[in-house]
């Protein structure tokens, strides 16, 4: 394995501990496999399988300075009921993000300190089923300062990363 892909495989556990703070009590975490920019892991809780997926962001536009890595995380704690949520790397002012696929599909989301998710569940359904067909996600932001971020991220490898989760976490 190289040096970098070992390296990615590091940053994204890492990551994944950070914005899943229940995790931090896993029993044993595993990953289960790295498909374009989106990595598969499943983890036993309290003797409980959860699974998620996370994905990295390829392209940052912001003006935002010391800030930690962007990325999305889609969670299977329950199954069937997925879950998306994002992690700006910043705290992001009340409500000021917003999620769009494809250049064309738009849904707000809600905040709380560096995160944002779906507002209902239905939202959360849809966007799912959305980047299954799509191929750019990009998410907006403004921090508490009035700056704002555009954070793109790829959907290569989401269907195949996404399949997988279902499959472990049935």
């Amino acid at each position: 394995m190289s040096k970098m892909i070992m390296m990615k495989n590091f940053l994204c556990i890492a990551l994944v501990i950070i914005i899943l703070p229940n995790l931090v009590l896993a029993e044993k975490q595993k990953i289960e496999g790295q498909f374009g920019n989106w990595s598969v892991f499943t983890a036993l809780e309290n003797g409980k399988k959860i699974c998620y997926i996370v994905g990295e962001v390829i392209k940052e536009e912001t003006a935002i300075k010391d800030r930690s890595h962007a990325y999305i995380t889609i969670s299977n704690f329950i199954p069937g009921d997925d879950e998306f949520s994002v992690s700006a790397g910043y705290q992001y002012k009340n409500n000021e993000a917003r999620l769009q696929i494809d250049n064309k599909h738009n849904f707000k989301l809600a905040t709380k300190e560096n995160l944002a998710w779906p507002t209902s569940v239905e939202d959360d359904k849809k966007i799912i089923n959305l980047l299954q067909k799509a191929k750019q996600l990009k998410i907006m932001g403004k921090n508490t300062k009035n700056q704002t971020s555009t954070d793109t991220y790829s959907l290569m490898g989401f269907v195949k990363a996404y399949k997988i989760m279902r499959q472990k976490c049935k």
